[in-house]
């Protein structure tokens, strides 16, 4: 992944939910979905063992969403990926409040605590997808 991630044409990372390459959507579907360029987040593969604010391109959980907006992500060396807590997420960096939050949720990973209106927890067959690469051009 590290090769993937310090290509040239990989300028971005993505999560989304529930991804079906069959689908005319694929990622235009921008519900439950997060985009973040290097630039603004260069550690997703590095864990940070705390929480860091990051503007991100992008984000929109259960119809929330934003752009350009600062949003706490955190990681941890050995236990678990990149992942955002929604109650952190609602009193720091740049308040992203997501409606009908449920305590201590996360969304993109971790998942201490799910919510099953958020898609990528809605059921045991639910996925998260994370991507590397370009700009999607709409």
């Amino acid at each position: 992944m590290t090769a993937i991630k310090n290509a040239a044409s990989s300028t971005h990372f993505r999560a989304t939910c529930n991804f079906n390459a069959d689908s005319e959507k694929g990622l235009q579907d921008r519900r439950d979905y997060l985009r973040v360029s290097f630039c603004a987040y260069d550690y997703l593969l590095t864990a940070r063992n705390s929480w860091t604010c990051a503007v991100v391109d992008y984000i929109n959980i259960r119809g929330k969403s934003c752009s350009k907006c600062s949003i706490p992500f955190y990681s941890h060396s050995s236990a678990y990926h990149l992942y955002i807590d929604l109650g952190i997420a609602k009193s720091n960096c740049g308040r992203f409040d997501v409606p009908n939050f449920v305590s201590g949720e996360d969304a993109f990973g971790y998942y201490s605590t799910i919510n099953n209106q958020f898609s990528c927890t809605a059921s045991s067959s639910s996925t998260t997808n994370w991507w590397i690469g370009g700009v999607l051009v709409d």
